[in-house]
């Protein structure tokens, strides 16, 4: 796939002509990483913003005792590392692959410049940020008043939505986490996740074989949040 074509596929830059995304393609560097590898530590200096173009990160910060917390997941078409970007501070939060991950590599001048020069970059950058801070303000307000069913049924509809497939079986995700981690990332004890994941397989509104999901009833799931 070339750099460009690579470009158009991500929210942030998809409304932009072909010349302004001849411009800022030369500024990329392609990388890959392996799976478990980190590409951003919490606590560094960030001269890097990253545009994942294949493959799954989780987005995880110290919890108490020290202790790594997964927080978010982000998919192909995502932007990150971009807070320490603008904002100049050392990065809040450790990103880390799930698998085989590539990502475009942009350094911190080249990107300001660019989005400085062109406003609808800029304009689509705050975009992204809100919906960003939207989805941060849900799960704090899950967390905070949410039911565990509740949050363990928008977790797995939100990976339906960042990385399933439509079948003739239902929606199918391949799920590059743990139990453990699934059960972080929704807020809930790894025990409350397995039960709530059992009793979702019982009323025939998913199943999980290995690391493959299929939501065969996403009313049904819906209903929970």
């Amino acid at each position: 796939m070339d750099t460009v074509h690579g470009l158009r596929q991500m929210p942030l830059f998809a409304d932009l002509a072909r010349e302004e995304l001849e411009r800022i393609a030369p500024m990329t560097r392609a990388q890959k990483f392996g799976r478990y590898q980190v590409i951003i530590r919490a606590g560094e200096r960030g001269a890097v913003v990253f545009l994942l173009t294949a493959g799954t990160v989780r987005v995880s910060v110290a919890g108490p005792g020290g202790k790594e917390v997964m927080v978010g997941v982000l998919y192909p078409g995502d932007i990150f590392g971009e807070m320490a970007i603008l904002d100049g501070r050392p990065r809040s939060a450790t990103v880390t692959a799930m698998e085989e991950t590539e990502v475009l590599a942009i350094r911190r001048q080249d990107f300001l410049d660019f989005i400085r020069e062109v406003p609808d970059a800029a304009a689509k950058m705050i975009i992204t940020l809100s919906l960003r801070l939207r989805r941060m303000n849900q799960k704090a307000g899950d967390l905070a008043y949410g039911r565990a069913p509740q949050r363990v049924a928008r977790m797995l509809l939100e990976l339906a939505q960042g990385q399933g497939q439509p079948t003739s079986a239902g929606t199918v995700v391949e799920v590059p986490f743990t139990h453990r981690e699934l059960a972080e990332l929704a807020g809930v004890s790894r025990e409350t996740f397995t039960r709530l994941l059992a009793m979702f397989q019982r009323r025939g509104l998913l199943t999980l074989k290995r690391r493959q999901l299929c939501i065969q009833a996403h009313s049904q799931l819906e209903k929970f949040v």
